[in-house]
């Protein structure tokens, strides 16, 4: 069992869950421990992960980070006899995150992509008080205490879909030469957010990638159980986006005598009206109006950033749909956003990350909706339109507790510019 400090752990449900409350505990800091099995001389036949089904009568070489007193112990297992599973208790009533690791083998390792899969089952589901409400999987590079996300690799699923049974959750890894030519550890992580509560691991396989011929890009073929993915293969996201966006902005501008949906739910999506209104800022400085290269359409919002601190800080675009106009269902949040610069350190000149999700009510109250905060790189989106979405599933209860649901598109930066465009968000029919 590892008891990393604060931000050798904590950061990574921070980002997921809460992306805008501290990206400052990001570090971004490479490690410099090299993995003991370093010297070994290894051959392509070698497993990239061992002990996956937990087969052997043990828990080893999984290790869980945990700021508690759980343990990783064998459980009832899914297609074998046994599984890892972790008993959580509660932090003052409140959940609590648990993290289960293990370090690929990296001489067995190609750059390119791979899809990562592993089995979860949790005890109870509950959003907020005993249960699970969250589970996560991602690649990461680094070791204690300096842990970085692989870019776009960051998955999330509500555990809601894991009660008393088994249910697979996936991502797409992609390494690099320069990822495997590092010193830095690579990692796999699956995590849960739990309280007074069994979450059960089994079945873990990573595998390279199927590729899909005659694309101009590479697209990464998986089969994906969740919806909380920023796919690594930007042109296909991107036709994904686009589709969604047209049809907003279609529904915005056309008239019809039927009874659907009279005013669209969100407002200048794309900033084609002369003015950045609905659109607010989380800061006290303006979205301002840029019409260079926006996305489509004459304009896209822009956020301008500073230092606070001499560090970069946090700030994002917000807009309000009244709740009267919503119904307890499931939306599809989407937008574009490109950045002036990339940065990996909070101390430097540029972007260090971006996320979307949905709020209730205020976003600086940080009463995130379960389940639809999704974090990506900036790297990505530096000069290029990038596409970012998430799936905000909203209650009764939500609704009926809130004036309104804040959709939001935020970023940590110093001394550059954010913009965002073609935002739509549409029910899940």
């Amino acid at each position: 069992m590892l008891k990393p400090t604060w931000n050798g752990m904590e950061w990574i449900w921070i980002h997921i869950m809460d992306p805008y409350v501290d990206f400052v505990a990001l570090s971004t800091e490479a490690s410099t421990t090299v993995s003991e099995s370093a010297t070994t001389t290894a051959t392509v036949d070698e497993p990239l992960l061992t002990n996956t089904g937990f087969e052997d009568g043990t828990t080893t070489p999984w290790q869980l980070l945990t700021q508690h007193e759980d343990s990783l112990v064998l459980g009832s297992g899914y297609q074998s006899p046994a599984s890892g599973k972790v008993q959580f208790g509660d932090e003052d009533g409140s959940q609590y995150s648990n993290l289960i690791i293990q370090k690929i083998n990296k001489k067995a390792l190609q750059a390119g992509s791979y899809v990562l899969e592993g089995r979860t089952r949790v005890d109870e589901y509950s959003q907020s008080g005993d249960g699970c409400s969250t589970i996560i999987t991602a690649c990461l590079t680094g070791g204690t205490g300096s842990w970085v996300p692989v870019p776009a690799s960051l998955s999330r699923a509500s555990a809601e879909t894991s009660v008393g049974h088994w249910s697979q959750i996936d991502t797409t890894c992609t390494f690099t030469e320069e990822m495997l030519s590092a010193d830095a550890d690579i990692s796999v992580v699956f995590g849960f957010y739990c309280a007074n509560s069994g979450a059960y691991l089994d079945s873990v396989e990573l595998k390279p990638a199927a590729v899909i011929p005659n694309t101009d890009t590479t697209t990464v073929a998986t089969n994906s159980e969740t919806s909380m993915i920023i796919t690594t293969t930007q042109a296909t996201t991107m036709a994904t986006s686009i589709e969604g966006s047209t049809i907003a902005t279609e529904t915005a501008t056309t008239t019809t005598a039927t009874d659907a949906d009279p005013t669209p739910l969100l407002i200048n999506g794309s900033f084609d009206l002369d003015t950045t209104e609905p659109w607010l800022s989380t800061r006290s400085e303006s979205v301002d109006r840029d019409t260079n290269s926006p996305f489509e359409g004459p304009a896209s919002g822009r956020l301008v950033f500073g230092v606070d601190g001499g560090q970069a800080y946090n700030k994002y675009f917000y807009q309000k749909i009244d709740t009267k106009d919503l119904k307890a269902a499931s939306y599809r949040l989407s937008g574009f956003v490109r950045v002036d610069y990339y940065t990996n350190s909070i101390n430097g000149d540029g972007c260090n990350s971006m996320a979307v999700g949905c709020t209730l009510g205020d976003p600086n109250n940080l009463d995130r909706v379960p389940g639809s905060t999704v974090m990506g790189t900036p790297s990505v989106a530096v000069d290029n339109w990038f596409p970012l979405d998430t799936t905000c599933t909203l209650t009764e209860e939500m609704l009926s507790q809130y004036d309104y649901v804040s959709v939001t598109f935020g970023f940590s930066c110093a001394e550059v510019g954010a913009n965002l465009d073609a935002v739509a968000f549409q029910e899940v029919v």
